[in-house]
């Protein structure tokens, strides 16, 4: 068990074996946007790695960042089965663990695995101070804030749309956690109701939701509302429920900020970007997926047209830009474990 040490950020993440890539992604981002001089510790809850793989996974990490930890922690044995599967798993639950799992540690930040980070960790490790008991970034998307705000009015119980959040970014004051045993009454909440929408969040929200503190909007936003940033500036991408790797908006497209994390899977991987993009999907579909997407939003005035349709049909956001594309990809190879992006790498689909 990893002691507490100020030389170290603390991060977390957990997945199952279907969820492997996307936290081999997500962590090389944080590992290649943090500044150089900093320490990091990787925390991985797992169920289902084998010894190669998180071998694998340690080499890579520590490729893109020398002064680097990795740390596995094995949850399978861990009865969830009285929370509702969210995404096919039941392993979003498991940050519910990282008081108990990280008993000698004060702080820790968790991370979703459906998230890009370009932007630089350590200025979040900075707030710890601030953080009470846990504080999360507030939620983006207005569909999702309908949806819980008619969950939890049907059963009785109060919801402030201000003060929802969004738990894909969450900084835990681990010491308060266990001093108040607080996570206990998350689980509660977990096992006495049935039919919330967003797993570990809606737990958390309807716990403890008023002992949450909020996180500067930076730590985190939702491509599909528009990046507004300036060309190369840091940002945290969070797909949040249209993963890249099982693209399930109404559209079925590859968008640009979907094909971005291709070209991150691809430099963590050392492949081409189609060789990334076939391991989920067939030719023909990454071929149309992608096709579509640039004659609906790169040709005029089709892009109008189809931003109006979309709003029609009950999609109130869609824009997929990202200035300074290019930047982040060569910030993300900068101290990549290959000698350069492949031509391939740097061509759009």
């Amino acid at each position: 068990m990893p002691a507490y040490s100020d030389d170290f950020i603390e991060v977390a993440l957990a997945a199952d074996h279907n969820y492997i890539v996307g936290l081999t992604v997500a962590a090389y981002s944080i590992a290649c946007s943090c500044n150089p001089a900093n320490c990091l510790r990787f925390h991985f809850l797992f169920n289902g790695f084998t010894e190669e793989e998180k071998a694998d996974i340690r080499r890579l990490l520590i490729s893109a960042k020398n002064n680097c930890e990795v740390c596995y922690y094995d949850v399978s044995d861990v009865d969830l089965s009285e929370l509702p599967i969210y995404a096919s798993s039941r392993m979003t639950y498991a940050r519910l663990l990282l008081p108990k799992l990280l008993s000698d540690l004060r702080y820790v930040i968790y991370a979703d695995v459906d998230m890009l980070w370009l932007d630089d960790i350590s200025d979040l490790w900075e707030l710890r101070g601030h953080v009470e008991l846990v504080s999360c970034v507030r939620e983006q998307s207005e569909k999702t804030k309908d949806i819980e705000e008619s969950w939890f009015v049907s059963n009785g119980k109060e919801f402030n749309r201000d003060n929802y959040f969004c738990a894909g970014v969450s900084f835990y004051n681990l010491a308060a956690i266990r001093s108040t045993n607080v996570f206990e009454t998350v689980f509660d909440f977990g096992r006495r109701f049935r039919g919330f929408n967003c797993a570990d969040q809606s737990m958390m929200y309807g716990a403890i939701g008023n002992q949450v503190g909020m996180l500067p909007d930076r730590w985190q936003s939702l491509p599909r509302n528009g990046i507004k940033v300036s060309p190369g500036e840091g940002v945290v991408l969070h797909y949040a429920g249209e993963v890249p790797w099982r693209c399930t908006h109404i559209t079925r497209m590859i968008t640009d900020t979907q094909l971005l994390w291709f070209h991150a899977c691809a430099i963590a991987f050392g492949e081409s970007v189609w060789r990334s993009l076939r391991r989920f999907y067939s030719a023909r579909r990454i071929v149309l997926s992608r096709l579509v997407f640039l004659l609906m939003f790169r040709v005029w005035p089709i892009d109008i047209l189809s931003r109006f349709l979309l709003r029609m049909i009950g999609v109130k956001s869609f824009d997929e830009r990202l200035p300074g594309y290019r930047l982040y990809l060569s910030r993300l190879a900068k101290r990549s474990h290959t000698e350069s992006i492949a031509d391939s790498s740097s061509t759009a689909i």
